[in-house]
């Protein structure tokens, strides 16, 4: 009997990162993957994005209802409240061996929780990373500790993992599975993509994702509209994914709309789906916002991006990011760089430092090779790590 996997996803981003270890887990005689859909994906206001895990050929095992429609801090807190009921409910249903998560949303953070009390064993993916923007900083590393497998998007934050108390034997820099998506994914041509999108495109395009900053006192809102007006005055075509369910999404999708309603070049979408979203990727001038996304894919297509504010602060960017500060004389002066020729041209034969579009696979062979999971995966002593500092240095020198 194989032994099987439950993997849980709650909004479209960290499905994406899913995908390729799903494909691959298809593929293997010793595991069952079980697929637990939940958070924005049960949404229409945010896309209804479970429509695009059929459309790739992958059936819920359960689904499980946990937005509360109360866009606040207070409201995240009964979402992630309402995860550990949902999850540990579907974890004790269908008893997995193993529970597989994605990045650091709190309601992943809630669900490492449930498995947590519930003895199942957690291999985690993307630990290590830091982006003190975001309270998914801390609930990244949160879930670090309650994981007994690691797989991290590059060698420095292995090591971060290993400075934390995990056990070298027990942590792998594998990349990060959203690579892989660059391969397995056919773009769309130019002329394919406009037709999709269904507008008229005159260059330069910009590519806008922008998401809460979720830790500090923000204007989400005002900050929203300076780097919609920044961007439409240096582009000409504007295109704009909406953001996702992080409290203060309602100020920044009202700020979205209100510039497409009131600017003829300016396009919103609720969900672009994975295909259409990175052709725009390749396709466009520029891309600005605060998503990681740009960190992580934008390389692979020496696409330029303005990352704004703080939100991605501590990742490790590709010499294709610029960084600004959310006020307006720093966003033109980002964009102006970023749209320049010379910079376009100081970005020719960078290669992705995230990845040779592998990890999901070799995800799987290193699970199948933790077999059996209760045994090989017993919590495991607290190890003494090394700093981080050498490896950060040398990353930089290959890849910043």
């Amino acid at each position: 009997m194989p032994e099987t996997i439950a993997l849980l996803t709650t909004s479209r981003a960290e499905y994406y990162q899913m995908r390729p270890v799903l494909r691959a887990l298809a593929s293997s005689t010793l595991l069952k993957p079980l697929l637990l859909v939940s958070g924005s994906h049960l949404s229409a206001t945010f896309g209804d994005s479970r429509k695009d895990i059929a459309a790739d050929g992958f059936e819920a095992i359960e689904t499980l209802p946990i937005m509360v429609d109360v866009d606040s801090r207070y409201g995240g807190c009964l979402t992630a409240g309402l995860a550990v009921q949902q999850v540990a409910g579907a974890l004790q249903r269908q008893t997995p061996d193993l529970l597989l998560l994605m990045g650091d949303r709190y309601e992943i953070a809630a669900a490492a929780l449930a498995a947590t009390i519930l003895e199942i064993p957690i291999a985690h993916v993307h630990g290590g990373e830091c982006t003190t923007g975001a309270i998914d900083d801390r609930c990244r590393h949160a879930i670090t500790k309650m994981s007994a497998l690691h797989f991290t998007s590059t060698t420095v934050y292995a090591e971060r993992v290993h400075q934390m108390g995990e056990a070298r034997e027990r942590i792998f820099a594998v990349g990060a599975p959203l690579v892989d998506n660059l391969l397995s994914v056919e773009l769309l041509t130019e002329a394919a993509w406009r037709h999709e999108l269904g507008i008229d495109i005159e260059p330069p395009t910009a590519l806008v994702a922008y998401h809460p900053e979720t830790v500090g006192d923000h204007d989400a809102e005002a900050r929203c509209q300076r780097v919609l007006a920044a961007i439409g005055e240096s582009c000409k075509t504007v295109i704009i994914t909406a953001p996702n369910h992080d409290p203060g999404n309602h100020a920044i999708r009202d700020a979205m709309t209100a510039f497409a309603d009131t600017h003829t070049n300016a396009h919103i979408y609720s969900n672009l789906g994975s295909r259409l979203f990175l052709t725009s990727i390749k396709h466009a001038d520029i891309m600005i916002g605060n998503s990681s996304s740009g960190i992580h894919e934008a390389a692979s297509f020496g696409t330029p991006v303005v990352n704004v504010g703080d939100r991605q602060t501590g990742r490790l960017k590709p010499r294709n990011v610029v960084d600004a500060a959310p006020l307006t004389e720093a966003l033109h002066t980002a964009i102006h760089t970023a749209l320049s020729d010379a910079f376009r041209r100081s970005l020719e034969g960078l290669a992705n430092p995230y990845g040779s579009g592998e990890a999901g696979a070799e995800i799987v062979r290193i699970l199948e090779r933790h077999i059996p999971f209760a045994e090989k995966l017993a919590p495991a002593p607290f190890a003494d790590g090394a700093a981080v500092a050498a490896a950060t240095r040398e990353w930089t020198t290959h890849h910043g």
